[in-house]
């Protein structure tokens, strides 16, 4: 009896989650501009952390929300956890720098769309050389500002995206993500 039991809430659970795989995914950050999906950057070589735990707060127009996340980092993988503000676990991303799984609860809706939380994290964290070559139409940049460090996507004279550091270790800084023409910002702060 408990058995069964067991296998009810495993198959109730197991229902409220959709797994989603992409191939080479791009997404559009604004008009001609494109951003593939870049490749692991750390591939052959060691990781810039094995773990790290973010809270995370996007806001968009006049909605904010928060979660934490939580990314796992290996030279062949990353997986990122996210979870809502009472814990409930929101989503869990595998990326091997080719394809991205995406696991998620039906409460983010069809609205969330893992390529794009992992061409943010990218915008933030690769490399400007790596990035620059899965991006199309803009051109990155990156250098000393009011703040440690800031990089700034620019299509011409039109800013496409920016992010400003609190420190020079990306990994371990405070990192805001600013696309204007979407009217985005994302603030990650390091746990």
């Amino acid at each position: 009896m408990s058995r069964m039991i067991l296998i009810l809430i495993v198959m109730l659970l197991s229902g409220c989650q959709q797994l989603r795989q992409s191939q080479h995914s791009c997404i559009t950050l604004a008009a001609d501009v494109n951003q593939c999906l870049a490749p692991l950057p750390w591939q052959h070589s060691a990781p810039p952390a094995d773990e790290l735990t973010q809270l995370v707060t996007l806001k968009r127009y006049d909605k904010q929300q928060q979660l934490t996340m939580s990314l796992a980092l290996t030279p062949q993988n990353m997986t990122i956890i996210g979870l809502a503000p009472l814990g409930q676990a929101l989503f869990t991303l595998q990326f091997d720098g080719h394809t991205l799984s995406s696991e998620q609860s039906m409460l983010l809706g069809e609205q969330f769309r893992a390529d794009y939380l992992v061409a943010m994290l990218q915008l933030v964290y690769w490399p400007q050389a790596a990035l620059q070559q899965a991006i199309s139409g803009a051109e990155l940049s990156e250098q000393q500002c009011g703040k440690a460090l800031c990089r700034q996507l620019r299509r011409d004279d039109k800013l496409i995206a920016s992010v400003e550091y609190q420190q020079s270790d990306k990994w371990h800084s405070q990192a805001v993500l600013t696309l204007p023409q979407a009217d985005v910002r994302l603030t990650i702060n390091p746990l």
